[in-house]
């Protein structure tokens, strides 16, 4: 199984990074192929709930969307991990998992059989 790991923190080899590499070596220990992408740097747009999506699994805006959504879709397995700022994650993984509902639901909820999981890093 293909399994995608998201880094939602800004902050590069920050908490948030460092606990999901040691997820990602023990996805591989178990035989589990994983892939990293942090969002650090990454533009990614609000939803204009636009349906300009629709039927064709993609959205039209320009920025990195498209790319990490296509990523998502090559991947059995999903683990997103975001600090928690102000009790809630990120903005911006708000941002690229309401894109993501929202053109995988206009497309025959492409994101269905997905495994996915969360981790939510929080600190002093």
């Amino acid at each position: 199984m293909n399994t995608l790991i998201i880094s939602d923190s800004p902050r590069k080899e920050g908490n948030t990074e460092t606990l999901l590499s040691f997820l990602e070596k023990e996805l591989i220990n178990h035989s589990i192929s994983a892939n990293f992408i942090s969002l650090s740097g990454k533009n990614i747009k609000h939803c204009l709930h636009c349906d300009k999506c629709n039927e064709i699994n993609s959205c039209i805006q320009d920025d990195d969307f498209n790319n990490i959504y296509k990523s998502v879709l090559r991947n059995k397995g999903l683990i997103i991990g975001s600090p928690v700022y102000v009790g809630a994650p990120t903005s911006l993984i708000m941002a690229l998992i309401q894109r993501m509902t929202y053109v995988s639901f206009n497309n025959n909820e492409t994101l269905s059989k997905k495994i996915g999981g969360l981790l939510a890093v929080a600190g002093e």
